[in-house]
């Protein structure tokens, strides 16, 4: 084969080649967003009607709105895919978590407002309950957590008894908790410990002999937002408070307000310096505690903190532990 003859393959085989890079290039970019980050999509498909429900533990299953993944037998998380003020381009999927109990079945918090997602919320609370009578518990009263309780007004709905509650959420089946209160599910009994500075009825759901603390936002998902500087003498306050419960917990399922925010796989979609926590463990309990004396002391180090390229406040960083006090 003379000279050109082997220039003209070689241009052509690497032509092909090039070809194939952009093609595999194209398609890899044209996936669902489901599929490369299951926990964060900007839309959803529709919803066909039919739930599945994850069988193994650590198994998340993506609906259209909604994913659930398996924390144990008979508790789900069910990640909220909903659009709502705060986080990457309006995104801040919330967590809600479905108990099944001997005798009742609790949905911990509803997610963002999304009425064209409620009957699909709905039926994915009704496939993982079963026949189990269901109620509903608030964790803090803010519009990412509160968002679809109108869909549940037939239920009885545990609110705490500190936090204002909101116009739109408004049914006559409002039950008002406090510290010390318990929800009996039979096997599962979950107690209420306030746990305020995030809100001022900020409460925390244990059930100890599961090793379950469902805290919605009251210690973050990985960091926690303060408003202002008096909430840190309230906070500490917290975070002692419910450490000396949980404590002698053995390996605690922390079950978050935003569980996303946990996977060092979304951490570009939070904020920077983000500490990895995933799983969450009592260290992070323990270094949210150190953080607050360091504050308080002047010692802790800090940087300046932004939301979606504002600035929002400083945040203050130790170990596995952020506090971000906001700019109101």
């Amino acid at each position: 084969m003379d000279k050109s003859n082997q220039h003209s393959v070689f241009t052509r085989q690497l032509l092909l080649l090039i070809s194939a890079i952009v093609v595999a290039f194209s398609l890899f970019c044209l996936l669902p967003q489901s599929t490369l980050q299951a926990q964060v999509v900007t839309h959803a498909p529709k919803f066909s009607g039919k739930v599945k429900v994850p069988q193994k533990v650590g198994e998340t299953k993506v609906q259209a709105y909604y994913s659930i993944e398996k924390l144990k037998d008979n508790v789900y998380h069910i990640n909220d895919y909903s659009k709502s003020p705060g986080g990457k381009n309006g995104l801040n999927p919330a967590s809600m978590y479905l108990i099944k109990g001997s005798e009742k079945s609790l949905l911990i918090d509803a997610g963002n407002k999304n009425i064209k997602a409620r009957k699909e919320l709905l039926a994915i609370v009704n496939q993982l309950r079963g026949t189990t009578p269901l109620e509903i518990a608030v964790t803090h009263n803010h519009e990412d957590h509160t968002g679809q309780l109108a869909a549940f007004k037939a239920n009885t709905i545990y609110y705490p008894a500190k936090d204002k509650i909101k116009k739109q959420h408004y049914t006559n089946n409002y039950a008002w908790i406090k510290e010390g209160d318990v929800l009996d599910l039979g096997n599962y009994k979950f107690t209420v410990y306030e746990t305020p500075a995030h809100t001022p009825g900020s409460v925390t759901y244990v059930d100890q002999k599961h090793s379950l603390i469902a805290s919605g936002d009251s210690i973050g998902s990985t960091f926690v937002w303060l408003f202002d500087k008096k909430s840190l003498n309230t906070y500490q306050k917290t975070l002692k408070h419910l450490y000396a419960q949980v404590k002698n917990l053995k390996d605690p399922t922390f079950m978050p307000g935003h569980k996303w925010q946990t996977d060092p796989a979304n951490k570009k979609r939070g904020p920077k310096f983000t500490p990895d926590n995933k799983p969450m463990t009592m260290q992070y309990l323990k270094d949210m505690i150190t953080l607050t004396a360091k504050i308080k002391d002047g010692t802790a180090k800090s940087h300046k903190y932004y939301v979606d390229g504002k600035k929002r406040g400083k945040a203050y960083i130790y170990h596995h532990a952020m506090i971000c006090m906001i700019d109101n």
